[in-house]
């Protein structure tokens, strides 16, 4: 499978790690939207405005709120979570019933790795603790299901 050059991403947390995400998706020519949410607007707002990117745009967004969590992930091609992780499982679950990939920034516990099975069943990936795997800076989620791109700078 070839990457889509009409992705559409949605990025959920806007604090250091969230933003530093942004600026190199935004700066990407496979992601065609990406959408940066924040239970703070301002932060979602400060984000988009640190890509410089006409197809960056702000949304602000309360994780705690199943069903616009739901609304939110919907029609994205894949959701990144660099939110709080007490809010994993249930950005998980709001993916994985909109048949949508998921990346988790921070991720990794036990309770996220147990889902394992149910992600591969429904065809779908759902790495954990991206940020702190090694050389991840110099790989992208450009074909989820099929595997890393390496990209260029």
């Amino acid at each position: 499978m070839v990457a889509k050059r009409d992705s559409r991403i949605l990025l959920l947390g806007c604090g250091a790690v969230g933003t530093v995400a942004a600026r190199h998706l935004a700066a990407s020519k496979l992601v065609g939207s990406l959408t940066a949410a924040d239970v703070s607007a301002d932060r979602a707002k400060a984000t988009v405005a640190a890509t410089r990117s006409k197809k960056v745009r702000p949304l602000a967004l309360d994780l705690e709120d199943d069903g616009a969590l739901r609304d939110a992930v919907r029609g994205t091609s894949l959701v990144i979570n660099a939110a709080l992780p007490k809010y994993n499982l249930a950005i998980m679950a709001a993916a994985l019933e909109a048949d949508v990939d998921y990346m988790d920034l921070a991720g990794g516990g036990k309770d996220q790795l147990a889902l394992d099975p149910t992600w591969k069943r429904a065809g779908r990936t759902a790495p954990s603790g991206w940020a702190r795997t090694p050389a991840s800076g110099t790989c992208s989620p450009a074909t989820p299901r099929t595997g890393w791109t390496r990209s260029t700078p």
